[in-house]
């Protein structure tokens, strides 16, 4: 079952979808310095999250972008890491690879 926002491409067996995934800017309803913590700095770094799977490649990757003014790129993965894992358990569950791309650099 495909979601609304996912699109085929015709060239290939390739599909983006914009995820709604754990960590997104609009998922920050309080924008307080003073209240926030990690998670909320997170979510407001990240501005951009795709899933983008390959059929024929057999490949799964999560592009983000994250807007290293606001965290460090570790903080992401202090917060998400189990998930991360089990992405990958999923992906290979499939027969897939799974990957990360992280401000257009490749981590996984």
């Amino acid at each position: 079952m495909m979601c609304a926002a996912t699109a085929k491409s015709r060239s290939s067996s390739l599909w983006r979808t914009r995820t709604s995934a754990s960590s997104h800017r609009s998922r920050v309803r309080i924008i307080d310095p003073d209240t926030d913590d990690i998670h909320d700095r997170v979510n407001m770094a990240t501005t951009r999250s795709f899933l983008a799977v390959d059929a024929e490649a057999k490949t799964i990757t999560l592009e983000l972008e994250i807007d290293t003014t606001i965290i460090q790129v570790m903080h992401y993965f202090e917060i998400f890491l189990k998930r991360m894992i089990m992405c990958r358990r999923a992906a290979e569950f499939f027969g897939c690879a799974f990957s990360i791309v992280e401000n257009g650099v490749r981590l996984l």
